[in-house]
């Protein structure tokens, strides 16, 4: 799944940059990073908080699992027969389920903030934020390094830059 999602963010990046959106492509390679932190982090800080409060989780699971399902049926209808009834009935379970999941979220993140914490809330610094806190002689240099590409930036107080090269795959 991290492979997945990481060749998505790569080619994120890549769209980003193409159509000279730089701070977009900031974000999608800083995300990238909030991803895979989050992964490492989950395994080792969530573990015991989920066994706590397992029924919750399954729940959240089971409401996800259930979206997933209504969306993919009126995905089906829309290309398919689009029996308007049936597309009426997905909008509406769909509209349902995610009114759950957001009253499940919203509870978890008043009673167990530790994990809501680091669960839901992967926000990601954007350059302005950056740049309001360097001097006139700071720079920061974020890369992202995916299969096909290497994405470097060049963050200065008023300067903002980003390079595209190939990534020939050895960079010893």
């Amino acid at each position: 799944l991290l492979e997945i999602s990481y060749s998505l963010f790569e080619r994120a990046i890549n769209l980003s940059f193409e159509k000279k959106q730089d701070d977009l492509a900031f974000y999608y390679a800083e995300k990238s990073k909030s991803v895979i932190l989050f992964e490492s982090v989950k395994g080792n800080s969530l573990r015991s908080v989920e066994q706590q409060h397992e029924s919750i989780f399954e729940q959240e699971t089971q409401l996800k699992m259930e979206l997933a399902y209504w969306e993919k049926k009126l995905f089906k209808e829309r290309t398919g027969k689009k029996r308007e009834t049936v597309i009426n009935q997905c909008l509406k379970q769909i509209g349902n389920l995610q009114s759950e999941i957001h009253d499940l979220v919203e509870f978890i993140r008043k009673n167990i903030p530790e994990y809501a914490r680091i669960k839901y809330d992967h926000s990601v610094i954007s350059v302005q934020e950056i740049q309001s806190e360097l001097t006139d002689n700071q720079s920061i240099i974020e890369y992202f390094v995916g299969d096909d590409f290497i994405f470097i930036f060049l963050i200065k107080k008023d300067d903002f830059v980003v390079r595209k090269l190939e990534n020939g795959g050895d960079l010893n």
